[in-house]
């Protein structure tokens, strides 16, 4: 019994059922389904296990497996089929953007890749897996030291292997410019505000204030200067007609013309 087959780049892992009383097996291959050449690629193997190289990625092959018994061919085993697939080339243009403790990292997609490896170090050259089988081409490693410098390069893997590691960048997490003055200007602002705003109030108030006393007594004084005036002005008239009557009567009184 054939089993399932493991493909690789430019090759093709078979392997089987032992067969009792088996000297040893053959390897028949074709590019079509039941297809496979009537000459076998490999012949004389005596384990249960075979590995197929020098052929094609991106090919489909098939395969049967045919035991030997007493040095004649037996029966064939089942079918199956296996496409060979090249490792993924190198990841480009990874770039990384550092955060608040955090550092997000994005790179270009790499054919023929089905997952991605992060690799991530405190020094230039460092780098240990952080995460494996990236199903995207972005990841944000999470949980680090802002101030700290960060290393990172990123690896495209498939069921053939993983491919080379890509350039290296670095980045930096520090705490946000714009988060941290925005809580001071917004703090600032409300004091300023609030400061202004009493100041501001009070001063008027009391200019108000005083301005209004002001005026209202000086509209007394005035007030009362101006009765008094009056009242003097219409006095010393009266007083002195009062007084030359008095001095006619006198007169008169006395037989004086």
């Amino acid at each position: 019994m054939l089993n399932a087959p493991v493909a690789g780049d430019g090759q093709v892992a078979l392997s089987w059922s032992a067969v009792s009383g088996v000297s040893s097996y053959s390897v028949y291959q074709g590019t079509a389904a039941g297809g496979e050449s009537s000459t076998p690629v490999k012949t004389g193997i005596s384990g249960t296990g075979v590995t197929l190289t020098g052929l094609s990625d991106g090919i489909t092959y098939y395969f049967k497996v045919g035991a030997a018994v007493a040095g004649a061919s037996g029966t064939l085993s089942n079918e199956v089929s296996a496409t060979p697939l090249a490792v993924p080339g190198r990841v480009s243009g990874l770039a990384a953007h550092a955060g608040n403790a955090q550092v997000q990292l994005s790179w270009n997609a790499a054919s023929g890749a089905t997952g991605y490896n992060v690799y991530q170090g405190k020094t230039a050259g460092g780098e240990t897996p952080v995460a494996t089988g990236v199903s995207t081409n972005s990841y944000t490693a999470t949980g680090l030291s802002n101030g700290s410098t960060y290393y990172f390069k990123v690896a495209a893997l498939n069921s053939s292997g993983t491919g080379p590691q890509s350039s290296e960048v670095s980045a930096t997490p520090i705490v946000s410019s714009s988060s941290s003055s925005g809580g001071s200007s917004s703090s600032s602002s409300s004091s300023s505000s609030g400061s202004s705003s009493s100041s501001s109030s009070g001063s008027s108030s009391s200019s108000s204030s005083s301005s209004s006393g002001g005026t209202t007594s000086s509209s007394g004084s005035s007030s009362g200067a101006a009765q008094n005036g009056s009242s003097g002005a219409v006095g010393m008239p009266v007083l002195t007609v009062l007084l030359a009557l008095a001095a006619i009567r006198r007169r008169r009184a006395s037989g004086k013309p």
